[in-house]
């Protein structure tokens, strides 16, 4: 199923920001342009989440924090986590990058904001 011009133009520009690059944007095009989002997402660390890990498989990504660990009992839903599966390997990367994108948006604008602290 082809992804909407809008989708695509809308995570490219988040991809972008969150790198400090300036477009043309090709990310859902090109692995190298992606892997630059990769490396990035795993040089963050929060202390919620511990470092992030991102895991690409088959037509699979999932991103989450290494402080995730279910089989410990911990609740999860305070961690970060996100599964993407999708047509191709680099279309679930792409939306798993623009998906974790967002999320740290929201993040630092929330931890930002004094009604959070």
């Amino acid at each position: 199923m082809a992804i909407p011009d809008e989708v695509i133009k809308a995570g490219n520009s988040l991809i972008g920001a969150f790198l400090e690059k300036e477009g043309p944007f090709l990310y859902h095009l090109s692995w190298h342009r992606l892997m630059m989002a990769v490396e990035k997402v795993e040089s963050l660390k929060t202390e919620e989440d511990g470092h992030f890990g991102v895991y690409i498989s088959s037509n699979c990504c999932v991103i989450h924090g290494t402080h995730l660990r279910t089989d410990q009992g911990t609740d999860s839903r305070k961690f970060y986590f996100d599964e993407v599966v999708r047509e191709t390997k680099r279309e679930s990367t792409w939306f798993a990058i623009a998906n974790f994108v967002k999320w740290w948006n929201v993040r630092n604008e929330t931890i930002g904001d004094p009604r959070h602290q």
